[in-house]
């Protein structure tokens, strides 16, 4: 039988084997004797041909030395006698010695031939047995040949699973390539790969090939198996290969105690050989190869395939874990560096909590998100921030009510980790009303654990498809946790110091405010005292009429002071309409105003303040003259603090041009400006003050300062779009240029007539404050109009209901009723009639757009008699009229 190994195998793995080891076991070795036949020596019987002879040959020589003798010593005849009788004894020798020879010559061929006979049976025997030999050593030879062709073969299918197993990228794609390769190499039709659990107490199937799929690489799935199998469960043989690893096949027609048939009913398999994945001394799980079609035996060759397989398997499917895990753990680090460069770079605590919390459910692959904390020292969790959480359930999640006190809080206050669960619905953990406002499959609230105390939570739900949690995500949660429990407390400490900043820039701010008070309240203090102490001058009407305008003039300074708070770097809306300014005349008037403080209290102190004022003949600017008068107070005050032995301070308009315009512009490409200059003899700036003077609440006056002099002084420029300009050196004095733009007709309003209502009206004043309702009274008592007051808001509801009223004039903050619920019941009793709000938080209310419903016009509080004119003219004129004001 001619074998020849397969030319591919010889080709492709050049395996030089050694030569096999022949043995001759059961055959005996030749004996030497029968060796050689050459070598043999002549039988015995031959030996007997020799004695005739030497008989025959002593008889003549006997029978001749007689004759010899007789011829010597006698006579003749004795000697013929002598010599017929040695011829009678010679012939009888020789008869003799023929007879014996020839016996000897029979003995001798009859011994030969036995021998010879015995010579041949043993070569015989030699040639049968080295006929046996060499049949034995080709039945050898045939089975190392066939050994060395299936350890070929055997080479090349563990090769070729070397290089399956190299070439799979993911995890999912090692078992499938480990299962199909060890189902062809072993000539199975299935292979089901099943590995422990974290816990070592179930096996989880992860894949299921067959040996002849097509090129998809689909891997099959467990439809009809469990998740995992506890192995307190499975067949005693299946629990002995796991703890003992070592291989067992299972057959369908075997009757097996151990309960083998469970575990081909699983699989739907006929017969199965499963053999451990061992690495390191561990069993990593089990490699089950199935015969599906019929119940074949397994080979002790396969089974040591297998097993070899399985090693190389498990090695593989090692690696490929740690190769995950440092996947896993390199994403983990990524996330968690994400998570800190969020929460570091973020400055807006709920935008940075939004931005995180996106972080973790895309890094864990949940649904949506949120974040709850701990607001301000309550034992309410409030909703901060969340990730794809579905538009109608926002208001829901962000008003639900989450207690210190609830139980689900309480257990994450006793637990150290997070509190999940795969199948949330069926947990009763979870029963609360936040978690019942989403379908959740899957959910995880982790803890927020600050120093001492729990400062909030994280809650990821997947509402798709269950989630089987892992350790790592689990450490990854734990990690996103105590980055957020960084933050909250980072928050708080940022809390209490900005509480504490707000309360230092509201100390600042109430001295800022006095001191602008206490600016306005200089003409208002100064012509008073005047006038009361020289009642004479009250004879001269229109110096008398100069004083009270300026003392007029002063209050509505006062007045606008809070209002300007709020506008140190608001920008100028465009829907806002300024009316035109004469500077000159401004400037004059601001002169005035600031007279007692420059001349008087300077003389006082002794030392003397000289005031110039050089101005030329410029255009009006758009504006605010209260604004515009209170930044050049400013200025002119900042200049006197600077000048503390006196000293003179300039005040200059003059036109100026700005840069040319790239527009078309008939002026000859330059817009006109106008420049209002204030300079002092002071005692100048350093330039690190000259760079943060304009800031607000800086100040070199120590506590006599607010730091929102020059800060009011430069918001009210960028109101203007103006320009400010500032020069100074220590010893030089200090130069202010401000630049506003010239009116231009397209932007100019003309001013607002003061209008009287075209009839007497019915108004209802209704204030808590006597001296405003009186101020109230009479303003209107003195237009003709009819007026009846109420000092809280339940009684103007009674008199409202009592009488008939063209207009109701209410304050706001008022005790029980205030102004604007007021307004409101008042609309449901006469839709038609006109509220007017008077309130000193009219400036608040416009700026938060927080005007009451019911409410039809706000005044701020001191309302001007033009002002309540204008306003009730505008309110109470009749269809088709001419509002005042229109043009």
């Amino acid at each position: 039988m001619d074998i020849q190994p397969m030319e591919q195998s010889v080709k492709r793995w050049p395996v030089r084997a050694a030569p096999p080891k022949i043995e001759t076991a059961g055959v005996d070795p030749v004996p030497t004797s029968v060796s050689s036949i050459r070598g043999a020596r002549p039988p015995f019987g031959v030996l007997w041909l020799f004695v005739p002879a030497v008989l025959l040959f002593l008889g003549s020589a006997y029978w001749l030395s007689i004759l010899w003798a007789h011829a010597l010593i006698q006579r003749e005849g004795e000697t013929t006698a002598a010599i017929v009788e040695g011829q009678r004894v010679i012939w009888g020798v020789a008869a003799g010695g023929a007879l014996l020879l020839t016996l000897a010559l029979i003995l001798a061929v009859i011994t030969t031939s036995r021998r010879y006979a015995g010579h041949v049976k043993s070569l015989r025997t030699q040639l049968s047995q080295r006929a046996k030999t060499v049949e034995s050593t080709n039945r050898q030879l045939q089975e190392a040949l066939e050994t060395n062709d299936r350890r070929d073969n055997e080479l090349n299918r563990l090769l070729e699973v070397a290089e399956a197993v190299g070439g799979a990228v993911t995890e999912e794609e090692l078992y499938g390539t480990v299962a199909q390769a060890a189902a062809r190499a072993c000539s199975v039709d299935r292979c089901s790969i099943l590995l422990r659990d974290s816990a070592g107490e179930s096996l989880v199937p992860v894949t299921r090939r067959f040996a002849e799929e097509g090129g998809s690489g689909r891997t099959e799935g467990f439809p009809d198996s469990p998740p995992s199998l506890g192995l307190d469960t499975l067949p005693r043989m299946i629990v002995d290969v796991v703890h003992l690893q070592q291989p067992a096949v299972l057959m369908e027609e075997e009757d097996e105690p151990a309960g083998s048939s469970s575990w081909l009913k699983l699989f739907q398999a006929r017969s199965a050989l499963v053999v451990p994945l061992v690495h390191q001394g561990k069993t990593a799980g089990v490699l089950s190869l199935e015969h599906l079609r019929e119940a074949r035996a397994f080979s002790q060759h396969q089974i040591q395939l297998a097993t070899t397989l399985a090693t190389q398997a498990a090695a593989a499917l090692d690696k490929a874990r740690l190769y995950q895990e440092i996947a896993h753990r390199l994403r983990q680090t990524e996330t968690l560096l994400a998570v800190m460069k969020i929460l570091a770079s973020t400055p807006d605590f709920t935008e940075a909590v939004r931005q995180t919390t996106r972080e973790i459910a895309r890094a864990l692959g949940a649904d949506m998100g949120g974040v709850w904390c701990v607001t301000g020292g309550s034992e309410q969790l409030g909703f901060v921030a969340g990730y794809h959480v579905p538009p109608d359930l926002r208001s829901s999640v962000a008003e639900a009510s989450v207690s210190m006190q609830d139980d689900v809080i309480k257990r994450l206050k006793r637990t150290e980790g997070p509190i999940y669960a795969t199948n949330s619905q069926a947990d009763h953990r979870f029963n609360h009303p936040l978690t019942r406002l989403i379908a959740h499959k899957s959910l995880v609230l982790q803890p927020i654990q600050g120093a001492e105390e729990l400062v909030g939570f994280l809650a990821l739900a997947w509402v798709g498809e269950r989630h089987a949690f892992q350790s790592e995500e689990i450490g990854l949660l734990a990690g996103t946790g105590r980055q957020l429990a960084v933050a909250v407390q980072l928050r708080r400490t940022q809390e209490q110091v900005s509480r504490q900043e707000r309360l230092n820039a509201l100390g600042q701010m109430a001295s800022g405010i006095a001191h602008d008070f206490n600016n306005a309240l200089v003409p208002i203090a100064g012509y008073t005292d005047i006038l009361l102490d020289h009642p004479d001058q009250l004879q001269d009407t229109q110096k008398s009429l100069r004083c009270l305008k300026l003392i007029q003039t002063g209050v509505r300074d006062a007045a606008s002071v809070v209002s300007r708070l709020r506008e140190f770097y608001r920008r100028r809306k465009d829907s806002e309409k300024f009316q035109p300014v004469e500077l000159n005349q401004m400037v004059e008037q601001v002169i005035d105003l600031t007279r007692p403080k420059w001349r008087d209290e300077a003389l006082a102190r002794g030392c003397t303040i000289e005031m110039r004022a050089e101005l030329e003949p410029v255009p009006s600017v758009l504006g605010s003259v209260s604004e515009l008068r209170e930044m050049l107070t400013n200025l002119i005050f900042n200049a006197l603090d600077a000048m503390p032995k006196g000293g003179a301070i300039t005040i200059k308009t003059l036109r100026a041009r700005s840069a040319p315009k790239t527009g078309g512009d008939r002026s000859g490409g330059q817009s006109e400006r106008v420049a209002l200059e204030v300079s002092d003899t002071g005692v100048g700036m350093t330039e690190e003050t000259r760079q943060r003077c304009l800031e607000p609440f800086f100040s070199t006056k120590g506590e006599r300062g607010s730091g929102l002099g020059l800060a009011m002084v430069y918001g009210t420029v960028k109101r203007h779009r103006g320009t400010l300009d500032l020069n100074s050196a220590v010893g030089a004095g200090t130069r202010v240029t401000l630049s506003f733009p010239a009116e231009s007709a397209a932007e100019a309003v003309a001013p607002r007539r003061s209008a009287l209502p075209a009839r007497s009206l019915d108004v209802l004043v209704v204030d808590d404050e006597p001296m405003a309702r009186d101020v109230m009274s009479l303003y209107l008592t003195g237009d003709g109009h009819r007026v009846q007051t109420a000092s809280n808001g339940h009684e103007g509801l009674e008199q409202f209901k009592a009488g008939h009223f063209d207009v109701v004039l209410t304050d706001h903050a008022m005790p029980g009723l205030n102004g604007g619920e007021l307004a409101g019941l008042i609309k449901e009793l006469a839709p038609t009639v006109p509220v007017i709000l008077a309130t000193g938080f009219g400036d608040i209310l416009e700026a938060t757009d927080g005007q009451p419903a019911g409410v039809d016009l706000v005044l701020t509080k001191p309302v001007s008699m033009a002002v309540l004119r204008e306003t009730l003219a505008e309110l109470t004129a009749l269809p088709g009229e001419t509002r005042a004001g229109a043009h």
